[in-house]
């Protein structure tokens, strides 16, 4: 399925792994040809700009303690 040039679309992640010492959280997905940028709003950092090329975006953060 192709995309809107505007569109986002996550694929896979959204969620966190890891210990009681700390977690990893993630986000990966597919972009438009429009799109510029990737600002994912997370809980536990704020704001993470996600690593955009060829038509998809990938992000991480530290998470919380599992």
């Amino acid at each position: 399925m192709v995309l809107a040039p505007n569109e986002v679309e996550v694929t896979a992640g959204g969620g966190c792994v890891g210990t009681e010492s700390g977690s990893t959280c993630t986000s990966i997905g597919r972009i438009g040809s429009d799109v510029a940028s990737v600002i994912i709003n997370t809980i536990e950092r704020g704001p993470v700009t996600a690593t955009i090329q060829d038509g998809y975006f990938a992000a991480w953060w530290p998470g919380p303690p599992m």
